[in-house]
């Protein structure tokens, strides 16, 4: 129980990725505002993972759930790859008109490498606000 009450954030924003990835093709919106240089699909995947690398890093900095910060990015890490890997699979194998692709995994990794790049920041802004 108190896994679930420290990781709450991390959780649901899961749960937002998997309700808007797992959407059956004919159920996508086709909207476009505006030309992007990189498709707007990967922007999103791009801002889903960079979100969930930071909730689930402030939620184990908050739960002083780690011994070292090399395994709490570690740790990040593989939940990204898996979660992004297990989408693909069932985007290919499970959701109608949907299918999978190398590009959604790299744009997810992508969200993840940049928050490495960042993560000091995020933390610093962090112990900001909360202390």
């Amino acid at each position: 129980m108190r896994f679930i009450r420290v990781y709450l954030p991390s959780l649901l924003w899961i749960l937002l990725i998997l309700s808007t990835c797992l959407v059956p093709g004919q159920h996508l919106p086709q909207i476009s505002l505006i030309k992007l240089p990189i498709p707007a699909d990967k922007i999103i995947h791009f801002i889903y993972y960079f979100a969930l690398s930071t909730f689930i890093y402030l939620n184990t900095l908050k739960n002083k759930d780690y011994s070292n910060k090399s395994q709490i990015f570690t740790f990040i890490g593989i939940i990204c790859l898996t979660l992004g890997i297990i989408i693909e699979f069932a985007q290919e194998y499970v959701i109608i008109n949907r299918s999978a692709s190398i590009s959604d995994i790299i744009a997810n990794m992508t969200g993840y490498v940049t928050f490495l790049f960042f993560h000091s920041f995020i933390e610093r802004q962090y112990n900001k606000f909360i202390i």
